[in-house]
């Protein structure tokens, strides 16, 4: 047993260098594309670091926000590998691989910019019982932006709970996480991180239909996010947007069976709506964020 769980995880982790490997590559020449055009002289009350958010970019979703005269389209890919199912005193262990580019306009001025990063980790998923998961994460990456050019270095770790219970038709879902991110630059300069707990209600319905052989489910989920130490979006002109409570109100589409694409299951797509304190947007999610 312990013989083929080896064999089968060093074949997933060849496959995850490789996918490692390609994501690099697209993050870096997505920045390259990015840099014409950008006017990188118009700040002169706040240095370039202080108004990109590489920390909350790569933790909050892809979605197009707004917080004070800051526009934000974040596209996030959540990639993630399963190298281990979780068993009966067996965790589970998921290989995450996010992807994030972001654009940030500022309206009240001639800022804009690009970035990228990728922020690699590791997530063990222990089944407490059948109905009650714990997801220990850990995560490390670079990001780097079209405003000054500097390698940034981005981490963060975190425990989510999950726990389901059917009834009738129905699943009910209950979402908890504690997350902590940070940012540094090459200087060793901490840059914008946050605290944070979220608590969460998923409710699913099946649809009574199916696609490709798959039932299809539908379900709408809430989630709120406090953030211990008030979360801070810099201006141009030097104040700030500080933002301590955000709500979320999210729809979602799955299967009862994931898609595998390239080795990676998909089984939700959804939209949500955030809002909460000087923030406010549309996003786009890949289910429960739990």
């Amino acid at each position: 047993m312990i013989t083929s769980h080896l064999n089968q995880t060093l074949g997933k982790k060849g496959l995850a260098r490789h996918v490692c490997s390609f994501l690099i590559i697209v993050v870096f020449t997505a920045l390259l594309i990015f840099a014409d055009g950008y006017d990188t002289n118009a700040i002169a009350d706040v240095d370039n670091e202080e108004l990109v958010n590489y920390a909350f970019a790569t933790w909050i979703g892809s979605g197009i926000y707004r917080s004070g005269d800051r526009k934000m389209a974040i596209l996030r890919i959540p990639l993630r590998y399963e190298l281990r199912t979780p068993e009966e005193a067996v965790p589970g262990v998921k290989l995450l691989l996010p992807v994030t580019l972001g654009y940030y306009d500022y309206r009240n001025s001639a800022v804009d910019f690009g970035t990228g990063a990728f922020v690699p980790g590791v997530e063990l998923a222990f089944p407490v019982n059948n109905n009650w998961t714990l997801k220990p994460f850990g995560q490390f990456g670079v990001g780097k932006d079209t405003g000054n050019g500097n390698l940034v270095y981005i981490y963060g770790a975190g425990l989510r709970s999950l726990v389901s219970v059917p009834y009738n038709k129905y699943t009910f879902s209950i979402g908890n996480s504690l997350i902590l991110a940070d940012e540094r630059d090459k200087h060793g300069d901490i840059g914008s991180g946050f605290n944070m707990f979220e608590a969460g209600l998923d409710i699913r319905h099946p649809l009574g239909t199916s696609f490709r052989g798959r039932d299809l489910d539908a379900s709408v989920y809430c989630v709120v996010s406090r953030f211990f130490n008030s979360y801070e979006f810099v201006e141009p002109d030097g104040d700030s947007d500080n933002i301590n409570t955000l709500f979320e109100v999210g729809l979602t589409l799955g299967t009862d069976e994931p898609f595998n694409i390239w080795k990676v299951s998909l089984d939700r797509i959804g939209i949500e709506y955030r809002f909460g304190d000087n923030f406010s947007g549309i996003g786009f999610n890949m289910g429960f964020p739990f």
